[in-house]
């Protein structure tokens, strides 16, 4: 009998491909004594809350997490691995940006490689999912690049 195979990359690529414009990822609420709070503060601090919300609907990551550090401890201990040459991009390769105020504080920042240049990752401005050039137009570095061992075929797109 035969079984299908679970294609991860392509089915993490067309997720990313297809929340592109989404506010699905701008709010999630926790209780706390005072209150209940949006610790995403309306699509502010979602990037690592889409990320880690699609790599584990692909079985590439075990939850969903709040912040990039917690993200990226889950990634590396689900089968993703730094990758040294910040050139050698890769589609579905997990980027990571350098630390930028969001209001007020620095934030890091995560999202995914998607070919030609181009990168996808929650806009802190609009709160959605946006499209961009890898370096934001060349206001931001790439300070870490993850991909997964199961990505070892050059995807096509």
């Amino acid at each position: 009998m035969n079984f299908p195979i679970r294609l991860a990359q392509k089915s993490l690529y067309a997720m990313i491909r297809n929340s592109i414009g989404s506010n699905l990822f701008r709010n999630f609420y926790c209780r706390f004594p005072e209150k209940d709070i949006d610790v995403m503060k309306n699509g502010a601090l979602s990037c690592a809350f889409f990320v880690s919300s699609l790599t584990t609907i692909c079985g590439l990551s075990e939850r969903m997490h709040g912040t990039v550090q917690a993200t990226i401890k889950d990634l590396l201990s689900h089968g993703w691995n730094f990758v040294a040459d910040k050139e050698g991009l890769e589609i579905c390769d997990v980027v990571i940006w350098e630390p930028q105020k969001v209001e007020g504080e620095l934030h890091s920042h995560i999202g995914f490689y998607i070919g030609n240049g181009r990168a996808v990752s929650n806009s802190s401005i609009h709160g959605v999912i946006k499209e961009h050039d890898i370096y934001f137009e060349g206001s931001r570095k790439i300070i870490q690049i993850l991909r997964h061992s199961c990505f070892h075929e050059k995807f096509e797109l």
